[in-house]
């Protein structure tokens, strides 16, 4: 049997590596993975996006560009799953992680429930084009909610000619009991 960890295709466009738990749910505790997503969000600890960047390569094939998206606000520092992306970039494929630029904060997700796709393509630039077309692509981001940053990002990079852009996260906000179909990554 093998004991590669599966991922989980709910959203026909999106994969991602498991559920995500807010902070406030009653089952929270104890569910590693969304522990983990925190404290990479929060803390940017090495050892987690190391251990996200190992379970991650994989399924990645080479010669592709690998970004992520890029945080609410603008910030001068890579975020937790832009250095997953920088690591999961070494090697044999192409790091992109500064083709998307955040260049006006936009609400978090838990300051407005309320964020358009057009809220993101608004604030977001395309940086460094020649790292973007005819390639494909790898999106990651750390938490699927609406999927409308993540949209954005796929459309502005398609629009700048990338040939295919995938979309893997880390874990979907899930707050039912029932559990997603589960797929497998294709890159």
């Amino acid at each position: 049997m093998d004991d590669s960890p599966i991922l989980i295709n709910t959203t026909n466009d999106a994969f991602f590596l498991d559920i995500y738990r807010p902070k406030n749910h009653p089952l929270r505790a104890g569910h590693e993975h969304s522990q983990l997503i925190d404290i990479l969000r929060e803390k940017r600890a090495e050892e987690v996006i190391k251990r996200f960047a190992d379970v991650l390569k994989p399924y990645l094939t080479t010669g592709i560009c690998v970004s992520a998206v890029p945080p609410a606000v603008a910030v001068t520092h890579k975020t937790g799953i832009q250095l997953v992306a920088k690591l999961l970039a070494s090697g044999k494929r192409i790091d992109a992680t500064d083709c998307l630029v955040r260049m006006k904060r936009v609400p978090t997700a838990a300051e407005t429930a309320h964020r358009t796709e057009q809220t993101h393509l608004d604030s977001i630039t395309v940086r460094r084009p020649e790292l973007i077309r005819d390639f494909r692509f790898l999106l990651l981001d750390d938490i699927y909610h609406t999927g409308t940053s993540l949209n954005a990002c796929r459309k502005l990079l398609l629009d700048a000619g990338a040939r295919q852009v995938r979309i893997l996260v880390l874990g979907r906000t899930w707050r039912d009991e029932e559990l997603p179909d589960r797929g497998w990554l294709k890159v």
